[in-house]
This record gives C-alpha cells, sequence and structure tokens, in this order.
C-alpha cells in the first residue's frame, strides 16, 4: 500500500513550480499557523523584490523558470456608456444598476433620468432632457445613453515569456504594441506626455452586473415639445439642452418635466437586463438595449481611458484563526455592499490628459480554463477561477467593487517592466521556480530543490516556501453577513502529510498483520503437533527414530509452506506487483516461518493437561480450566484478531480523513479503495477463520468426550447446549477484551471520536453475533456427525 502510495505521490504531487519566494516578512499569519493559503493570494502585495533580483535568480544554473508576479491592485476598466432605444411616444426614462455577491442584491450609486418628448420631424422623432447632464452626455441626433456602472479589475505584471514557460497559457498577445490607430481610437495622438500601457484581459471573466430601465408614458404629444421650446425662445429645430450650460438651468427644466411624470396616468413598467456575459475588463463592448430588452451591439457610445489610470491598492483579507477555523468579519460597506479588504484610491484621471502618468490599451485576451481542473497543480496564485459555496450550494461571486470577499482572479495582465513604472523600483511580490531537471517529485528531487532554497538564500534576505508537493483543498470560513462558506485553498507539503500518514498506517497494519499471522500460525502447529500425538507413537511403536519422525512431519510443513510462497509470488506478478520491497518482505515472511515451524519441531508434542480440584465449580467453567493448555494461545489469537480487525479499520479511516482534505490524497485514497477494501476484507477473513478453526480443533481434540456423554445418555441437543456455551464464553470474552484494548491503543495516540467509537461498538457486535452463528453452525454439523 505505502508504495502505491509513493508512486502516486512521485506521478502527481509536483505542480507547476517547487518554490515560492518572496519579500521577507511577507507570508501571511494564516499561512504561518495553518500551513494554508488562498487561491488568488498573490493578487495583493506591496513588492519588495527588484527586477535585478529576479534576474540574477533565473540565471542560477538550477533554475529552469522564474516566473515573477507583481500585483498592481484593482485597475478602473474605463467609462464607458449604455445605449437603450427610443420609446414609441414621449416618456420618463430611468436606468438603475444592480450588483451580487450570489445572494444579495446590490444597488449602485448610479441613477439617471431622462424625459424622452416626442416631436415628429425631429431627429428620431424626438427631444429629451436628463437629469445629469455632466455625465456622459450622448450626440443628440441619437438614443439615449446611460453611464454604465465603473468596473473594477485586478491586475498583475508578468514577464510574459517565464509566465508561459511555468503556466502553459498563450500569453503572447502581450508583445503587442499600442498602435496609432488604438490611440486615435481612444482620442489620443501619440504625442501625449502619459505612457501608453498594452495590456490583455481575462476573455473568461464574469462580473455581476444588471440593468434595470424603468419606464412610464407620458401625456406630452409633438405640440407640447414645439411649444415648450417657443416658450424658451427656441426654434423647433434647436435641441433643448443646445443653449443651456447652467447645471442649474438644466435641473430646473428637469423638476418641471418631473411635475409632468407625476401627472401622468400612465403606469410604470420595469424591465430587468442581466449584462454579466457582456462585461468585459478593460474592453468596452457598445451595447444596446433595444425596446424588447434584448441586447445587440452598437457603434453610437461614449468612452473615457482616462480613468484607467484610477486604481486602488488592497490588503489581504484578515482571517481570525479559533481552534483551526477561519471567521471573517465585514470592515465597511460602499453603496450598501460589504467589504472585507482595507482598500486605498489612487487618483491620477483628475489630472487630465496632460498629467495622467499612463493608461491602459487593451490589445489582446488570454484565458485560463486549463488550469481549473487541476489535480495538484502548486498555487499559481492569480489564476484560480474555482468558486466560493455556501452550505445550500449557493455560489458566491465577486461584486465589481474592490473589497468582495471572494478573491478575483487577474482580470489583467501587463508587462513587468511596465508593472514597476506604475509601481515602484521593487514590484515584485512574488517568484514561482521550477527547478531544472527534476521528473519526479522523490529524494532526489527534494535534495536538489533544498539545494536552490540555499543558492537563494545566499543572494538576499528572502521568504521562500517549498510548494512542490502541494494540493488544493476546499476550506470552511465563517464570513461575517454571508454564512458558512467553502473555498478552494491549497495545502503547502501535502504530499508529505499524505505520506507520511500512509506511511505510520502501513506500519501499524504491517505490525499487527506480523502478530496475528504469527499467533495463527504458532496456534496451528501446536494444534496440528497435539492431534497427531497418537500418528508419532504409532510410528515410533512401528520402529520409525524419533529423529526421522521429526523430520518427515517438519518435511510436510516446510513443503505446504513454500508452495503457499510460491503461489504468493504467483498471484503478485498477477497483479502487476513487482517491487523489490514486496519481494524482501515475502522473503522475511517465509523465513521466520520457517524458524517456527523448526522450532516446533522440538517442542514437547504432548499436551499438559490440568485438572482442577475445585469440585464446587460448575462444569462449564471446569471444562474450560481443563483444556486452558488448548485455549490460552487460541484466546490471545482471537484478541490479537480483534484488536486486528478494529485497529486496522480506524487506523485506515483516520488517515483517509487526515489525508483525503486535499485533491491529491482523495485521489489517492480513491485509487487506494481497491487495496483498502483487501485489507479490510482479510481482516474479517482471518477473524472467521479463526472462530472456524478454534472451533473445528477444539471439537476434534474431544471426540472421545463426545462419544463418552453420548454414551451415558446425553442428548445431543445437551452437548451442543454445553459446548457453544462453553465456546461463546471464551470467545466473546476474547473479542471483548480485544475491543477494549483496541480502545485504549487508539486512544493512546489519536483522538477517539464518536463516530469512531460507535463504529467500534457495531463491529464489535457483529464479531460476536458472527461467533454465536459460525459456532452453532459448526458444532450442529460436527457434533451430529461424531458416532457414539
Amino acid at each position: 500500500m505505502q508504495i502505491q502510495v509513493e508512486s502516486e505521490i512521485k506521478q502527481h504531487a509536483r505542480g507547476s513550480y517547487d518554490l515560492l519566494v518572496r519579500p521577507e516578512g511577507t507570508r501571511p499569519e494564516v499561512e504561518e499557523e495553518m500551513g494554508f493559503v488562498e487561491e488568488n493570494y498573490l493578487g495583493v502585495g506591496e513588492g519588495g523584490i527588484t527586477l535585478a533580483d529576479w534576474r540574477v535568480i533565473k540565471a542560477l544554473s538550477d533554475v529552469e523558470v522564474a516566473a515573477p508576479i507583481a500585483s498592481l491592485g484593482y485597475f478602473n476598466g474605463g467609462l464607458k456608456s449604455l445605449e437603450v432605444a427610443f420609446p414609441p411616444r414621449s416618456s420618463w426614462m430611468r436606468m438603475n444598476y444592480y450588483t451580487t455577491d450570489g445572494i444579495h442584491n446590490y444597488q449602485l450609486g448610479i441613477e439617471e433620468d431622462y424625459f424622452l418628448l416626442q416631436q415628429d420631424g425631429f431627429f428620431y422623432g424626438f427631444e429629451w432632457l436628463k437629469n445629469d447632464p455632466l455625465s456622459f452626455t450622448p450626440v443628440f441626433a441619437h438614443p439615449p445613453q446611460f453611464t454604465f456602472p465603473v468596473t473594477y479589475h485586478l491586475t498583475v505584471g508578468i514577464d510574459r515569456e517565464e509566465e508561459e514557460n511555468l503556466t502553459g497559457f498563450d500569453f503572447n498577445m502581450l508583445t503587442e504594441e499600442v498602435k496609432r490607430e488604438i490611440l486615435q481610437w481612444h482620442g489620443f495622438d501619440g504625442t501625449e506626455q502619459m505612457r501608453h500601457i498594452p495590456i490583455i484581459y481575462l476573455e473568461d471573466a464574469t462580473l455581476p452586473v444588471q440593468a434595470e430601465i424603468s419606464q412610464q408614458e407620458l401625456d406630452w404629444r409633438t405640440e407640447d415639445t414645439v411649444a415648450y421650446k417657443e416658450k424658451l425662445g427656441l426654434k423647433q429645430d434647436e435641441f433643448l439642452l443646445g443653449n443651456f450650460t447652467d447645471y442649474a438651468q438644466v435641473m430646473e427644466l428637469y423638476n418641471e418635466f418631473q411635475a409632468v411624470k407625476n401627472q401622468s396616468t400612465h403606469p410604470v413598467t420595469t424591465k430587468k437586463i442581466d449584462l454579466s456575459n457582456y462585461v468585459r475588463p478593460f474592453f468596452n463592448v457598445p451595447l444596446a438595449i433595444d425596446g424588447e430588452g434584448q441586447i445587440e451591439e452598437t457603434q453610437n457610445f461614449a468612452k473615457n481611458l482616462l480613468h484607467t489610470a484610477n486604481f486602488y491598492f488592497t490588503k489581504p483579507i484578515s482571517y481570525e484563526i479559533e481552534q483551526n477555523k477561519l471567521t471573517v468579519r465585514k470592515i465597511g460597506e460602499e453603496h450598501g455592499i460589504p467589504l472585507y479588504r482595507e482598500t486605498s484610491m489612487q487618483e491620477n484621471a483628475s489630472l487630465g490628459i496632460d498629467g495622467i502618468p499612463f493608461a491602459l490599451y487593451p490589445v489582446g485576451t488570454f484565458t485560463t480554463n486549463a488550469y481549473q481542473n487541476s489535480l495538484s497543480a502548486s498555487p499559481l496564485g492569480v489564476y484560480q477561477q474555482a468558486p466560493s459555496i455556501l452550505i445550500d450550494g449557493t455560489v458566491l461571486k465577486e461584486t465589481i467593487l474592490p473589497g468582495s470577499f471572494v478573491s478575483a482572479p487577474a482580470h489583467g495582465l501587463m508587462n513587468i517592466e511596465d508593472a514597476e513604472f506604475i509601481k515602484g523600483e521593487a514590484p515584485i511580490d512574488a517568484i514561482r521556480i521550477r527547478v531544472a531537471d527534476i521528473d519526479e517529485y522523490n529524494a532526489a528531487a527534494e535534495a536538489k530543490i533544498l539545494n536552490v532554497v540555499e543558492q537563494i538564500y545566499q543572494l538576499g534576505n528572502f521568504e521562500i516556501d517549498i510548494v512542490a508537493g502541494s494540493s488544493p483543498r476546499q476550506m470552511a470560513i465563517t464570513v461575517e453577513g454571508i454564512g458558512e462558506v467553502t473555498q478552494p485553498w491549497t495545502s503547502l507539503g501535502a504530499a508529505a502529510k499524505i505520506s507520511e500518514s500512509w506511511n505510520f498506517t502501513t506500519v501499524i497494519i504491517a505490525a499487527l498483520f506480523l502478530i496475528v499471522t504469527s499467533s495463527y500460525l504458532i496456534n496451528r502447529l501446536l494444534f496440528r503437533s497435539w492431534l497427531q500425538v497418537e500418528e508419532r507413537k504409532l510410528l515410533l511403536e512401528l520402529g520409525w527414530h524419533k529423529k526421522h519422525v521429526r523430520a518427515f512431519y517438519t518435511g510436510e510443513f516446510i513443503i505446504l509452506t513454500v508452495f503457499s510462497f510460491i503461489m504468493a509470488v504467483i498471484i503478485l506478478f498477477a497483479f502487476g506487483v513487482v517491487q523489490k520491497k514486496v519481494f524482501y518482505i515475502l522473503g522475511i515472511a517465509l523465513a521466520v516461518t520457517l524458524l517456527l515451524i523448526g522450532l516446533n519441531s522440538f517442542a514437547e508434542n504432548r499436551p499438559k493437561i490440568t485438572v482442577s480440584k475445585r469440585r464446587e465449580m460448575p462444569l462449564l467453567l471446569r471444562n474450560l480450566f481443563y483444556f486452558k493448555r488448548f485455549l490460552s494461545l487460541t484466546f490471545l489469537q482471537l484478541i490479537t484478531v480483534t484488536v486486528l480487525t478494529l485497529l486496522v479499520g480506524a487506523t485506515i479511516l483516520r488517515t483517509v480523513n487526515m489525508t483525503g482534505d486535499t485533491n491529491l490524497g482523495s485521489y489517492i485514497n480513491d485509487n487506494l479503495l481497491i487495496s483498502l477494501l483487501f485489507i479490510m476484507m482479510a481482516s474479517l477473513f482471518l477473524s472467521v477463520i479463526t472462530i472456524g478453526e478454534s472451533t473445528i480443533s477444539f471439537l476434534t481434540l474431544r471426540q472421545e468426550e463426545i462419544r463418552t456423554l453420548k454414551a451415558i445418555g446425553w442428548k445431543k441437543g445437551d452437548v451442543l447446549s454445553l459446548y457453544l456455551k462453553e465456546s461463546l464464553l471464551w470467545s466473546i470474552g476474547a473479542i471483548i477484551l480485544g475491543g477494549i484494548f483496541s480502545f485504549l491503543l487508539f486512544g493512546a495516540f489519536f483522538e477517539m471520536t464518536q463516530l469512531l467509537t460507535v463504529m467500534a461498538l457495531c463491529f464489535i457486535i457483529f464479531l460476536c453475533v458472527m461467533v454465536i452463528m459460525i459456532s452453532y453452525t459448526i458444532m450442529r454439523k460436527n457434533l451430529f456427525s461424531i458416532h457414539s
């Protein structure tokens, strides 16, 4: 079993990289105490490693890949608009936006109103008035455009070549430069002082945004619009807002039409449109909503990339740790949306086109779908999209604001040199290192990894973690305002824990089986010798020498033993078990067996019978006392078999629970299922064989007694009742004692849980019932077959 565990670990335990190098003092508290890290935990950080440091590490001869990552925070995706089709008649229209965390819906702070006034012959047949003319103002001749809510996207800096070598993802689009036509499309000419930074965005990203359009038809006709313009001194073909630039004047007009709305006799209708599948980080898909509420692309939209220079620095979630359980508290709210991370905004857009330091330009996309179902990947730190799930199965979502509980994957990637420009001279938060010339995770690989660790320590003060052998696991977290959440984390050093746990379990199982098989073998040898007393006596009377008799029976034992071991080897080969370690163990077992056979051949073959002098003792107990020489070893054997069966089951269950919390451990446990079932069945089989053979042997030794009892008038039922009580007394007593020893032994080393206690008691009861059934069946069959 241990060989299978080691084989699985060698094959699957190595992830994408072996070492994680971080600035000194940056290891989170939860990682320090529990050895676990949350997914996308590299999405936050204040840097601390320079590009020069990284290049020195990358140049080490035993380093195959050194992929840096620089977390930059959550960047504004740019301001954009959403177009809505004109209604059939004069109407009031309001747009509200909502986001969700999967449980609650939250209204965002944007609320825009339009008054669309019918005017036949005018552009699109409508004049319009808006409550916030300082927001995006549409071209007068086009349908109304509402300001889209600002979205924020986690952005990191990488080295394209190293990241591709590490992950296998295609980041080739990051080599694209920002072309002049793209600058012009965004309103720049390339002569600005700002840095134009290319960025690629995650095409798999989904942002929960829902639009709610409220609409009410107004009792307002074309002639009302014309008359109103005349009242304001405007011609029919002039725009209502064309001559108004003062906000107070505009709001005065708006309030007049608010009174018109209040007098409307028509109902307010509401449409909700889910935009989640249409929102892309940094890339503005020009969207329009038609009169039926369907989404389509449009050529009429507003945009502003200056706002991509605005971003939020975020800090990691502060986890409260108590008895290995994690709790997260809210630190505040924005628009009613709970925040769980500290954030601070870096405002640049207000500096204007001549003052902002940079702008981000989407030049392509990337995808990380291939990573999501990885068995034992190292924590890449920024790409995980596995869901966070409530107990009832509800999937949590990241809101569009920074500070969400859900750790977002990186939505945007830029070159590490651009990250240095934004973040400073030491922008790197971590370097993920793959050691060269390692094919599998074994002792030689561990030694080589440790050698690289030593070399990096000599270069500077770094936090270095060996993440080879790590594996994803599910973590339960209590989150204020949400409830208990199950989230994918990564267990560092999972392979070592799995190997050590199963190694310990294997040693216990092997030791128990050795004790049981040894006691079983000794018991069988003694019983066989006792049963052969008359045969040996006859051979001596026929003239055989004592040493020839001994050699005859010893040779018989040896032939049977060697034949059994040859069959075992053939079966092992048939099942593909060819490891040297297995055959070493078989060789040792064969040698021990032959030694016991040899010692038995020189032992006293005639059993010593002790007769009890206590006549007042019940017949049942006197019989047991009389045959105690026969029963003592069988009694001890049944105790050890009970201990074996219970401890094997309890130890296996404990090890499965300890190692099954990670994907790697669960995978190995699943692959061990047949082996574990075989071990459990072997334990149970040993129990049945022990009970059955002990009963048969005991009856064989007492054949003369049975004939005597029948001869003096005992009925078969009376004999059966006496012998069954004797058998149950010593065998069930042995099982109960074995159960007590099992509890004491297991409790001395491990925690005895309620589940294990109940299972052990049930199994003890099962063994007792099995003893009754087997003893009754064998005795009934054998007693009735013995003739007086």
